[in-house]
């Protein structure tokens, strides 16, 4: 008995795999978000790009031989397997592969579009709204015949605008404040004996073009004028009764600048951006108001470095 049921078991078994390995179809799905051209044995089906044209369906007669499913666009040629156990499949088509493998789909495709955006970002006629935060500030600064000092600091914000007149070249338009606040946020803080507070307003029009294939890397040079303050205070210790800054008069010097900028950025996939920004400066028209000196206009080296991030918000194209 033990046998005839293991007999009728295996017969069923066989039967049921058979019946399995003989269906008449084939179903193929194939998403495709691309413009592209797929040819399945005498079958071709062709896809614009377009949202409503992504999608389609073909039924194959059943063959126990592998059919090839051959991808096509521009002149990339790829293709994959149909294996005859494969009743139901659904195949992706990405930028330059066919796969029916849904993950690995759905990271090419993802790196596709950050690409597609990014080229999008740097072609002719594209301009870009800029809002950046150069939070990183140093200062070499000298005012008529007085000493030269060099200060750090931090906050500072920037407005700008990036015209493409040509691929991967653009002019910049900025303007932005810097400062060596002491203190990496806005908060109060406690200064003992001299401190220098210098501040920076400036514009800058400059000339940028884009280093690498991927565009990730720009430099630029051009000019800019600068409204630059240099106050020198002395606060006292309160815990020294000497109190010796106490009767020290604070200095506030005022002048305009006209020198060079160069700004070095690195870009993301999406808008973020940051970068350094040298300001070189060579001319110096200080405030004649403030001192006796005939000559205000010297011809002085001083120079701002600036550590800037911020984010690209595109307007136009």
């Amino acid at each position: 008995m033990i046998k005839k049921l293991l007999a009728a078991a295996i017969i069923v078994c066989l039967l049921s795999s058979c019946a399995t390995m003989n269906y008449k179809y084939q179903t193929v799905r194939i998403i495709s978000h691309e413009p592209a051209t797929v040819i399945i044995d005498s079958d071709t089906l062709t896809f614009d790009g377009g949202r409503h044209n992504k999608v389609k369906t073909v039924e194959l007669e059943w063959t126990e031989e592998n059919r090839d499913v051959i991808f096509v666009r521009g002149a990339c040629v790829d293709k994959v397997k149909l294996f005859p156990d494969m009743k139901y499949t659904t195949l992706y088509v990405s930028d330059v592969y066919i796969s029916n493998n849904r993950q690995q789909y759905i990271k090419r495709r993802h790196r596709s579009r950050l690409k597609e955006y990014a080229e999008s970002n740097y072609k002719k006629g594209v301009t870009n709204l800029r809002a950046g935060l150069p939070w990183i500030n140093f200062f070499n600064s000298a005012y008529e015949r007085q000493d030269r000092r060099s200060k750090g600091g931090f906050i500072g914000i920037s407005l700008g605008l990036d015209y493409f007149y040509a691929d991967n070249s653009f002019i910049n338009f900025s303007g932005a404040v810097i400062t060596n606040f002491p203190v990496l946020v806005p908060a109060p803080f406690d200064a003992v004996g001299r401190f220098d507070m210098m501040t920076s307003t400036y514009g800058s029009v400059s000339n940028n073009h884009l280093l690498d294939n991927n565009n990730r890397f720009s430099i630029g040079y051009g000019i800019s004028f600068g409204r630059d303050t240099w106050k020198t205070a002395w606060y006292p210790d309160h815990y020294d009764t000497g109190k010796e800054y106490s009767e020290q008069e604070s200095v506030f010097r005022k002048s305009n600048s006209l020198g060079l900028i160069i700004p070095l950025y690195y870009y993301g996939r999406r808008s973020f951006y940051m970068g350094l920004i040298y300001r070189p400066i060579f001319l110096q028209f200080a405030d004649r108001t403030r001192f006796k000196y005939r000559n205000t206009t010297h011809w002085k080296y001083q120079h701002t470095i600036s550590f800037e991030f911020g984010w690209r918000i595109r307007l136009a194209k």
